[in-house]
């Protein structure tokens, strides 16, 4: 991964030719991710951005100047903004760097994976001063000083110049065998290290290990495990010292990073389009079924027909009758409304029949709808998993794709959804609970509405005069019927009233109240 120790100690070892010396001018951040440092040294500014994507701790070289976009940013670690650079240092074979100033304190880079932070280290406190990533509340508590580091300027200034290395044996020999083997073992070091007959071979072994593995490292990118990797394979790609090794991990270290935002932008569209597809084709689950269920059972035309061919023998009173079916020859059992006569009765279900012929073709419509739209967003999904630049993608956005990007969190949670209309606020429960809270919630001359034998979202409307008019009425009675179980169905009888003749039983299940008086009205379930 992206964050090896190498790259550490390459970036020190690289730092220290850079601000090695020089002043700290600020630490300045414009989002929760990044971080731009800011050096002078002989009137030349030197910058970094330090980057934080997925967690992972990335150092750039930046070309921002101290003064641009002052007033948009936030100011970090004020405490060595002045301070002259000491030193640069590391801890072998661990993901740290670290840059020290002349009043004592340390910047600490730690990157380690989604735990990388920066920490800011000041003489006489154990634990950090201050931290970059606020959240990463273990790192309040590291003891900084228990970290065995090693000083560039008693170690080395280049790889390319052995004649300035000094080397605190003892110091890298109490790291060494702090590592376990089988890591060391990983970048070719040789475990019979501690075997060599004198502090002066040892010396010249370690020499000849950094410099070999700095030199012929190569940084490629793992799209597979999504993330930068370091391939020790002795490729001998890099030749030409630190600032080769350096702009190479800067050029793959940009590549990688246009491929990490471009792949996620990428699978966050085809989550979208795949979550729309799936909505859709249970939508048209559901509208198939229903048409099923209306083609396959009785007409109740045809039931009329059957109340009114035996209204003789069919009383008031009756809650059904057992009747002879002509178009069968077979017994049929009807349930009947026993407060109505057998005219009454049949009226009523002549005009069930006309909303099912109304329904049927609606329904028809709505499928043929779905099955156009859930073609359309099979083939942009297609287009999109084959796409290789974010300018394909944001094409197929423009031509009607839902946006990959989620809404934007702001204060606590309502228990219901909120809605406008024509100067209307409409409320629109999300479940048998934000229900009950819905109730309370509301006040007595506000308009409340749910399905009539469904189970679903209560709906209120807030009063806004003493009448409501029927556009507002046929809205909230939509969005009750879209947020209910009779959804799939193409007109639901909704019930409405005021909030005043709606009351809570007690020891009612969530959800559950009576409604004192009510009235209806048919429509087709709407989402706005």
């Amino acid at each position: 991964m992206y964050s090896s120790f190498w790259v550490y100690q390459i970036w020190a070892n690289y730092l220290f030719t850079k601000i090695h010396e020089s002043f700290f001018i600020q630490a300045i951040s414009y989002d929760k991710d990044s971080l731009y440092l800011f050096f002078i040294r002989n009137k030349e500014q030197y910058s970094l951005e330090l980057k934080f994507i997925g967690g992972e701790l990335f150092i750039i070289e930046s070309d921002k100047q101290a003064a641009e976009h002052k007033n948009k940013g936030h100011f970090q670690f004020k405490e060595i903004e002045g301070q002259r650079v000491k030193d640069i240092g590391t801890r072998l074979f661990d993901r740290l760097l670290f840059i020290e100033f002349d009043n004592g304190c340390k910047l600490w880079f730690k990157g380690f994976g989604r735990f990388g932070n920066i920490l800011l280290e000041s003489p006489n406190l154990k634990t950090p001063e201050n931290l970059f990533r606020l959240n990463i509340k273990a790192d309040w508590e590291i003891n900084l000083p228990e970290w065995n580091t090693l000083n560039y300027s008693n170690f080395y200034q280049k790889v390319s110049n052995p004649s300035i290395l000094k080397l605190d044996i003892n110091n890298y020999q109490s790291i060494i065998k702090s590592v376990s083997l089988e890591s060391l073992i990983e970048y070719d070091f040789d475990p019979n290290f501690f075997n060599l007959p004198t502090i002066e071979s040892q010396t010249a072994y370690l020499y000849r290990y950094f410099t070999e593995i700095c030199t012929k490292m190569e940084f490629t990118i793992s799209q597979k495990s999504n993330k930068m990797i370091i391939d020790n394979s002795y490729n001998n790609i890099i030749k030409g010292g630190l600032n080769v090794i350096i702009d190479d991990l800067l050029q793959k270290t940009q590549v990688f990073i246009r491929w990490y935002f471009f792949d996620n932008f990428k699978n966050s569209f085809i989550d979208v389009t795949q979550k729309r597809i799936k909505q859709d084709q249970s939508l048209l689950k559901g509208y198939q079924k229903r048409t099923l269920e209306i083609t396959e059972r009785r007409s109740y035309r045809e039931i009329g027909d059957l109340i009114l061919a035996h209204a003789h023998s069919i009383k008031k009173g009756v809650t059904n009758a057992l009747l002879m079916d002509y178009y069968t020859n077979q017994r049929i059992r009807i349930k009947l409304d026993e407060n109505l006569n057998a005219a009454e009765n049949a009226q009523k279900y002549y005009r069930k029949g006309k909303n099912e012929f109304l329904e049927l073709d609606k329904l028809k419509e709505n499928i043929t709808s779905l099955e156009i739209r859930i073609e359309e967003s099979t083939t942009k999904l297609t287009l999109v998993q084959k796409a290789t630049a974010f300018s394909e993608i944001k094409s197929l956005q423009k031509k009607g794709n839902p946006s990959n990007v989620p809404p934007k969190k702001g204060g606590p949670s309502l228990p219901y959804k909120k809605y406008e209309y024509n100067g209307n606020e409409i409320w629109v429960g999300k479940n048998a609970k934000s229900n009950d809270e819905l109730i309370r919630l509301s006040s007595k001359n506000d308009l409340w509405l749910h399905v009539k034998d469904f189970t679903g979202s209560h709906v209120i409307i807030k009063q806004k005069g003493r009448e409501y008019s029927k556009d507002v009425i046929q809205i909230g009675a939509q969005l009750a019927a879209f947020h209910s179980k009779a959804k799939h169905q193409s007109l639901v009888q909704v019930q409405f009233t005021m909030r005043k003749f709606v009351s809570k039983p007690k020891k009612a299940m969530p959800g559950e109240v009576h409604v004192l008086q009510e009235s209806f009205i048919d429509v087709e379930p709407k989402d706005l």
